[in-house]
């Protein structure tokens, strides 16, 4: 329990520090340039899911299982590491594409796209380097040694943001540079005790964790794409029919959903790591944890009741009329840490085999929502976000009862 308080502690003030820098940009940003850069913040989580998903989960299961045996460790993660890149080669591409016409629907020039999709690739390829290694840093205990890390780099992210605003240089472009940075200075750390962690010389991939890699990224990779489309269609329907001040309230809006983020990274520091190990008593830790997403989002549901102007003093003066949408978008964001946490406790473990069922019923709330919600409206852009949640629950509450069924959820 010390360590998860102590964990707690330093995910809020990493996570606090880097709130601080993503609200003065709401602030110092025009409206314009905050458009493009709530694009950009999209595009970042969609390239990680994209090339990551599948992968992770895959390698969460073997080292889970297998855990503390390094040798095991090893090969997982040469095995895991191999099929991100075969991932990457077909979907960048694609992926690419879309960020340019995202991009330029949020009226950045030419010379900005070109320059936001390098610095994409930039933080893919480290990204390539520390995402999988950092999971298994999680299972080896590194999790605080992580956080001191990402604390001392929000630190100094927060320390270039002021300086680059009072130095009237402050722009999209020279704030992604600065987080791409971020990124690479992380790598050092993580590959450095990754070496420590495992046992010295090669270890080829085994041929049992590449099947069962391939089998779980095969299953997982169509609905990762879905995902990606699921969570990110609110602002392709912006981009079509909205101005890019529409997006640019969505993406203020959306950074009061940053409060929950020190809780899910104590899902992904201890959460997944403990659930996907426990042998007894597996329904409680499950209950257990999944409040972790529930507690969180009611206390932000009852501050948007009471006190609206309160959240919407953090975005700045900008998105201050924003009270009725802020409401709306609470009970979102609140079901949608809830949702992603009980998804994430049961795919870890290797139950997502229902995983397909959020298509159809996604599917069904986009064919319905139309017919009782105005599109081109923030509010109900809003309310469409229910969606995504909604389906993602229902697709883990069938995954834990067919595990139910199967014997493996023991009270």
């Amino acid at each position: 329990m010390k360590k998860i308080l102590a964990f707690l502690s330093g995910a809020t003030i990493s996570h606090g520090l880097t709130a601080l820098a993503g609200l003065l940009l709401a602030r110092w940003f025009s409206v314009e340039h905050y458009a493009i850069y709530t694009v950009l913040m999209f595009l970042t989580g969609a390239m990680t899911v994209l090339t990551t998903g599948g992968v992770n989960i895959a390698f969460s299961t073997i080292v889970g299982r297998t855990w503390p045996d390094r040798q095991r460790a090893a090969q997982a993660l040469q095995a895991s590491l191999n099929e991100r890149q075969l991932i990457s080669v077909v979907v960048l591409p694609f992926f690419l594409g879309i960020a340019t016409w995202l991009l330029y629907r949020a009226h950045a020039g030419a010379p900005t796209i070109a320059a936001l999709l390098a610095i994409l690739l930039v933080q893919w390829h480290f990204d390539m380097k520390l995402k999988i290694a950092g999971q298994l840093l999680l299972f080896a205990g590194r999790a605080l040694g992580l956080q001191v890390v990402d604390t001392v780099l929000s630190f100094l992210r927060l320390v270039v943001t002021i300086a680059l605003h009072f130095a009237g240089l402050l722009s999209v472009v020279l704030i992604s540079v600065v987080g791409a940075l971020g990124v690479a200075l992380r790598a050092p750390f993580v590959q450095r005790w990754t070496r420590q962690e495992l046992p010295a010389g090669p270890a080829p991939p085994a041929e049992d964790d590449r099947r069962e890699i391939r089998s779980v990224t095969k299953r997982q990779l169509p609905i990762e794409v879905f995902l990606v489309f699921q969570a990110q269609i609110a602002l392709f329907i912006m981009a079509w029919i909205s101005t890019p001040t529409d997006i640019a309230s969505f993406g203020a809006l959306t950074r009061i959903s940053q409060l929950f983020v020190p809780i899910t990274m104590l899902v992904n520091a201890y959460a997944i790591p403990r659930f996907s190990q426990t042998r007894t008593g597996v329904l409680r830790a499950l209950l257990g944890w999944s409040m972790l997403g529930l507690v969180p989002g009611l206390g932000l549901i009852a501050v948007a009741v009471v006190s609206p102007d309160l959240l919407l003093l953090l975005v700045g003066p900008n998105y201050a009329s924003l009270q009725h949408e802020m409401l709306i978008g609470s009970f979102a964001f609140s079901l949608g840490m809830l949702a992603n946490t009980v998804w994430a406790l049961a795919a870890n473990r290797g139950w997502n085999r229902w995983v397909m069922l959020q298509v159809p019923v996604f599917v069904l709330w986009c064919l319905a929502a139309p017919h009782f919600l105005d599109l081109s409206r923030l509010a109900d852009i809003m309310w469409f976000q229910l969606g995504y949640p909604f389906a993602l629950l229902t697709a883990a509450c069938a995954d834990i009862h067919a595990a139910h069924r199967r014997g493996e959820l023991r009270a």
